[in-house]
């Protein structure tokens, strides 16, 4: 087509300009001074193409017809980066409460957030950290280590995938955090499990990165990490409930469909402890059952289920003893 053909000589000419001396107009050495952290990742299924030629063009090349071209300052658009917005988000209590507050996100990238920003607070717009946790991401553990002279945050979280996406991409997409707030997304690299693959096979994959500043003649460092593990998983079929009692004789039985345990449960009187079967079936199709148990010393019951984009979600089940 003639517009294809167009687009690729513009780029053939964008380029020898380049090259030979002509530059885009570059960002002020105070918005490159902001120092920016990983903190966290956006998971996707496919690559994020953060670069759109035909939208530079446009923008660039003002004047085709004459040759003009227009080396803008919007160049932001087109540095590999996609910029959160920061949303104000209401929750509901009854008819009179509600509470309001902020978070950052990519409303047009379809993927899974796990991340923890800094972000301001809704009444006197302090900045505190927080976090954007996508329901497919379970065991989700955030510590935080302040000194002096140090800080550092860990990121730790859990993606479980059914067996249906073996030999699909996965895209582990880090994000980032600038001095001034700004929080974007660049794009990653790909995971991809292929040949047979049984319940119980596990990645992880670790982001890190470390600043250090020198303020008033004393050194401070700031260190962010995230560890994603993948972990392949036969998707429940049924899960049951199974109270016993300090005789190892059964109370109460009840069976759920995954996803479907009530938000609490309350043990019978003379309950000891429960266990908790989740009943899949194997690569083969035959029958597996997987067991946990839970004592009065635990305060809720876990269990999974599958969503229908294959990724298996963790359910919480609080226990009123």
């Amino acid at each position: 087509m003639k517009i294809k053909k167009s687009i690729s000589a513009l780029l053939a000419v964008l380029f020898t300009l380049s090259f030979s001396g002509c530059q885009l107009a570059q960002k002020d050495a105070g918005e490159d001074s902001a120092t920016a952290h990983i903190i966290g990742v956006f998971i996707t299924t496919e690559y994020l193409d953060l670069f759109d030629a035909e939208a530079y063009l446009a923008d660039q090349f003002v004047g085709t017809s004459t040759g003009d071209v227009n080396f803008s300052g919007n160049s932001d658009r087109y540095d590999g980066r996609y910029y959160a917005t920061l949303q104000a988000i209401t929750d509901l209590y009854g008819s009179e409460s509600k509470t309001t507050y902020y978070q950052y996100q990519f409303p047009d990238l379809k993927g899974f957030a796990f991340f923890s920003a800094n972000h301001p607070d809704s009444v006197d717009r302090s900045v505190f950290l927080a976090s954007n946790y996508d329901s497919a991401i379970s065991d989700i553990h955030t510590s935080i280590f302040v000194t002096d002279a140090d800080e550092r945050v860990e990121l730790k979280g859990t993606l479980n995938l059914s067996m249906s996406y073996t030999n699909k991409q996965i895209f582990i997409n880090p994000v980032y955090q600038t001095e001034d707030g700004s929080v974007y997304v660049e794009s990653g690299d790909s995971f991809t499990q292929g040949g047979t693959t049984s319940e119980g096979t596990f990645m992880t994959q670790t982001i890190s990165d470390t600043t250090t500043k020198t303020r008033n003649g004393e050194s401070q460092s700031n260190a962010n990490s995230v560890a994603l593990s993948i972990a392949f998983v036969y998707p429940p079929e049924k899960i049951v409930v199974i109270q016993m009692d300090q005789n190892n004789e059964v109370v109460k039985r009840m069976e759920y469909q995954p996803g479907a345990l009530p938000e609490t449960l309350k043990p019978e009187a003379t309950t000891e402890y429960i266990v908790v079967e989740t009943h899949k079936k194997d690569a083969e199709g035959s029958p597996l059952v997987t067991r946990e148990m839970y004592t009065k010393e635990d305060d809720a019951v876990s269990s999974y289920y599958a969503r229908a984009d294959g990724i298996c979600s963790k359910q919480s089940t609080a226990l009123a003893w």
